[in-house]
């Protein structure tokens, strides 16, 4: 996976293999990184 940054209201996809592409509009300034760890934090953390 490539690293970037990403600016300002940048849309990002995300292929799915299992499913349609996900589109993220990121509202500020973050890493991909930061992106990636945000997603992955709301979909496998556990509910409380």
């Amino acid at each position: 996976m490539k690293k970037a940054n990403l600016s300002e209201n940048s849309e990002v996809e995300i292929e799915n293999k299992d499913g349609p592409s996900l589109f993220f509009l990121v509202k500020k300034k973050l890493s991909l990184d930061t992106l990636l760890n945000e997603i992955t934090k709301d979909k496998f953390a556990p509910r409380k």
